[in-house]
């Protein structure tokens, strides 16, 4: 028997918020997926990259490990970005009005 490859699927309510965010980036609008763990955002940004990119899809990610995305979100340069709550807060301070720019804000939770 081989192995199987078994992969987390989202559930329900996350999966919802990830058809609400692209129907926002296929309108050109900006979405701020927002999670509570570093492992969820780099889940959802791995699933993101692989499913949407070849759509041109842009997709950042901002957590503790990852600040290579941070200017292109203050600066709008995303259309689904994935951002764990406590990086968001220090992203807001730096810009307080990066919300406005976003058409829909998701705050998903923990599993």
């Amino acid at each position: 028997m081989g192995r199987k490859n078994h992969r987390m699927l989202p559930s329900g309510k996350t999966f919802v918020g990830e058809l609400a965010a692209v129907r926002e980036a296929m309108r050109m609008n900006r979405a701020l997926f927002l999670v509570p763990y570093r492992a969820i955002a780099e889940e959802l940004y791995a699933n993101f990259i692989r499913k949407y990119k070849e759509y041109g899809i842009r997709v950042a990610i901002s957590n503790r490990d990852h600040s290579e995305h941070d200017e292109d979100i203050l600066s709008g340069e995303y259309q689904i970005a994935v951002v764990v709550y406590e990086k968001l807060s220090n992203l807001l301070i730096i810009n307080p009005d990066l919300l406005a720019g976003c058409s829909l804000v998701i705050a998903d939770e923990g599993k």
